[in-house]
């Protein structure tokens, strides 16, 4: 994937600061934001707190929060597959009428095209893999685990789909998660992308997902009766609830070896 000037921070970011921190499962911090972070000081923050846990000096962390409307490219983007249009970049989302403009960014994440703006639910990753695991592929298996688990609390069922890292729903069809993960000497970072309100899903037309034609894309209101705050709130409840029994255990054969 190729990056133009244009799509790079004009401005050196921030390190963004989490609004809360307090204690979590299996001795984790949990870092959390209530308005959306702007994705360039996200990251910032990221990588100083990843460079802190490489030195001993820092907590691993679950780190809770939204974005201003972004497309980010993964290690594995096609610039074919961003739709975008030059009107598409410099308009504000359709259901964001009042925001910014959506902006491109290229990651040292793994994966392909994603969208990520208020509405959707990112649980950032910064785990010691050195002393849980040194298997990528059982880490990512237990993302997926982790937010499957969390679907079944909130009465959704989903899925893995064989060939394409994230959760899936309505036989397959349909994308409710994305997962991107970067390893810095198997410390990880960024995570779990999932989407709650219906109204950010008219930002994906712009992409195609994962690279795969035909691939829809859902969030957890559609599947539910409850209202997407409500719904925002119970899902981090019952993501930290779940952490326990997958991710935190993303080395054991039934999570490690799980099928597809």
């Amino acid at each position: 994937m190729t990056i133009s000037a244009s799509q790079k921070s004009p401005l050196p970011p921030k390190p963004a600061r989490p609004d809360h921190i307090r204690p979590g499962p299996d001795g984790i911090m949990i870092w959390e934001n209530e308005a959306p972070l702007d994705y360039d000081d996200a990251v910032a923050a990221m990588e100083a707190h990843v460079t802190a846990m490489q030195a001993g000096k820092a907590p691993e962390v679950l780190w809770f929060l939204q974005h201003h409307p972004v497309y980010t490219g993964g290690s594995s983007a096609k610039d074919a597959e961003l739709l975008l249009s030059p009107q598409d970049i410099n308009a504000p989302a359709a259901h964001l009428p009042t925001a910014k403009p959506p902006i491109i960014r290229a990651t040292g994440r793994g994966g392909q095209w994603t969208y990520h703006a208020p509405g959707q639910r990112i649980a950032y990753i910064m785990l010691d893999l050195n002393r849980r695991g040194r298997d990528i592929r059982a880490f990512v298996r237990g993302i997926e685990a982790w937010g499957i688990a969390a679907c079944a609390a909130l009465g959704v069922t989903a899925t893995r789909r064989h060939g394409a890292p994230g959760i899936w729903i309505n036989s397959n069809n349909d994308k409710i998660a994305a997962i991107g993960v970067r390893l810095s000497r198997w410390i990880s970072w960024h995570g779990i992308a999932i989407n709650v309100s219906a109204a950010m899903l008219d930002g994906f037309q712009h992409i195609i997902p994962c690279g795969i034609n035909g691939a829809g894309v859902a969030a957890l209101e559609q599947c539910t009766d409850q209202p997407p705050d409500h719904l925002m709130a119970r899902l981090d409840q019952v993501l930290m609830a779940e952490f326990a029994n997958t991710l935190g255990r993303y080395m054991d054969s039934d999570i490690a070896k799980s099928a597809p």
